[in-house]
């Protein structure tokens, strides 16, 4: 295995990254799977060695088998809509996570990382960010012009 300070990475891990979760899938390990599906760090470890693509592929493959999964698939929502930024940036999957309402799983995820102390570099607390997940109310646009 590569050395910690090596920005090589070992063939070995390159193929977990790349392959675990279809094993994890096509061996009907459906907690397994579920665990790193929903783990933050190792969503970002994924996207550092593969891609979004590669990440979003883990996931439909997932809920296409257990598609009653609904805690997954708000993981994966989450991904998806933070794919744009999360491509360019894998380090930011934590900052995003964080960001969201404090209802969502995704949040109560980053949360508990924080907690834990395994979060130790500097991050942006949004302290006016919605509250929870409700969707935009049609119609309550509001617009403020400035003359």
């Amino acid at each position: 295995m590569a050395n910690k300070g090596d920005l090589t990475m070992d063939a070995s891990l390159e193929y977990v990254f790349d392959h675990l979760i279809d094993h994890l899938v096509e061996a009907e390990r459906n907690a397994d799977a579920q665990r790193y599906l929903q783990n933050l760090r190792w969503l970002q470890k994924k996207l550092e060695a593969t891609n979004v693509v590669a990440l979003i592929t883990d996931f439909s493959m997932f809920l296409i088998k257990w598609p009653q999964q609904e805690n997954v698939a708000t993981f994966e929502r989450f991904v998806k809509s933070q794919a744009h930024i999360l491509q360019r940036n894998p380090a930011l999957m934590f900052q995003q996570a964080i960001n969201e309402p404090d209802d969502s799983q995704v949040f109560q995820a980053a949360k508990s990382l924080l907690k834990s102390g395994k979060i130790t570099f500097p991050w942006f607390k949004w302290i006016n960010k919605p509250l929870c997940n409700e969707a935009p109310v049609l119609g309550q646009v509001w617009v403020i012009l400035i003359i």
